[in-house]
This record gives C-alpha cells, structure tokens and sequence, in this order.
C-alpha cells in the first residue's frame, strides 16, 4: 500500500506464489482482494494490514474481481470460462456460473447488490440475477459488431433499446 501524498510505499501484503493480475478492493474500504496465476483469491484486511483468508477453486488465473456493493459477495472471473461468487461471512463459494465460452475478463455489479454482470472473451455480456441464483440474459457483442458492419443499424438500436428497457 502507498502514500500518494508522500509518495512512499507505508506497507506490503505478501503471499501469491505467482503474478497477481487482478486486485479490488470492498465499498467500505475494509478487505482488499487479489488474484492471479496461482489460481487463488487471497483476501486482507486493509485496518489490520494482515492476511485475513483464501479462497480457491479456479482451475486457471483469476483474472477479475468485484465486490458487492453490500460487501456480502466477492464475484471472480477466471480464464477458466467460470464467474464463481464467493460468500465473504462463511468464506466459501456461494454460486458458480457458467455461460461464457472463453476467458471472464470483467466483472460489476449493479448498484442494488442483486445483479452481477460479466465480460468475457468470448464478446459476450452475461446479466446474473443473485436473488434467483441464476443466468437472467446475455448480449453477444460480435453479433451487435457484425450487424454494424453490415450497415444493419436497426439490429444494434433495437438491441441497445432492449438492453435498457429490459426487466432485471
């Protein structure tokens, strides 16, 4: 962790065997989490500036992390195709996710703390519905560039004015 006043470094969370490639960090401020090639999620908490628990279960890099907005949940995506959302009071995994086909490379909830959204690889935007533990809709991204480059802009308007007017 740094100072951006002073620009120093004031402390260090060791641990990952590995490159960490994701990093985020709870709304109130209180864990951090990591994530990388080894696989594992390591949690922290930020006021103690100690190691507080892992969490394991991709088979390949994690490659994102969000948390809730509640701090309730922490969602990761992985090269695994795998959204898994995690239970941050019992410390184990709550849901799995699967419907991407390539590589989970973003994650963000909506501001309700209910719906998760995931990007993938595979250009495809997947809406999770937590309250019904379930996959609720998808958007494939390459059908939406594919139709503008065919000069069919109906299909992409028609789309975008589904994706917000759509019942979540």
């Amino acid at each position: 962790a740094w100072n951006l006043e002073e620009g120093l470094e004031k402390y260090r969370l060791p641990g990952h065997k590995a490159r960490i490639t994701t990093v985020a960090i709870s709304h109130d401020d209180v864990f951090a989490a990591s994530g990388g090639l080894d696989k594992i999620i390591r949690v922290w908490n930020i006021p103690m500036k100690s190691f507080a628990f892992q969490l394991e279960g991709h088979a390949q890099e994690v490659s994102c992390l969000s948390f809730s907005p509640t701090g309730q949940f922490l969602a990761s995506g992985s090269a695994d195709r795998v959204v898994r959302l995690w239970d941050m009071e019992t410390k184990s995994l709550h849901i799995t996710c699967r419907e991407h086909t390539e590589e989970v490379t973003s994650l963000s909830w909506f501001h309700d703390g209910r719906r998760l959204i995931s990007g993938g690889g595979d250009g495809q935007v997947n809406i999770w519905h937590m309250d019904e533990s379930h996959h609720h809709w998808s958007l494939r991204m390459r059908s939406v560039r594919d139709s503008l480059r065919r000069g069919d802009l109906r299909v992409a308007i028609q789309l975008n004015w589904r994706a917000k007017f759509l019942p979540l």
